[in-house]
């Protein structure tokens, strides 16, 4: 699966309360994107565990809108995902 059809469906599922079809393509493209260089999401989200979540995505975003996420809806996307990895 390229980017662009990853990208073009995470844009097609919107921004806020994207429907857990939207979790194939984010996980789609961690594994594309994300994991080469961050192999272990658990540790790397570890720090949100019980945290708000509302907080824990606002920090995340901005976060990735500075470290290769630019577009919304993939941010949207991968956060969500991200949020799901998290071990309480």
């Amino acid at each position: 699966m390229g980017r662009k059809v990853i990208l073009v469906g995470l844009v097609l599922a919107g921004h806020a309360g994207l429907p857990a079809s939207a979790a194939p393509e984010a996980e789609a493209y961690w594994t594309q994107s994300c994991a080469r260089c961050h192999r272990d999401v658990v540790a790397l989200t570890a720090p949100y565990a019980g945290r708000d979540p509302q907080e824990a995505a606002a920090e995340l975003d901005s976060f990735l809108a500075r470290h290769r996420a630019p577009d919304a809806a993939l941010r949207a996307a991968l956060i969500d995902w991200l949020l799901s990895q998290v071990s309480e």
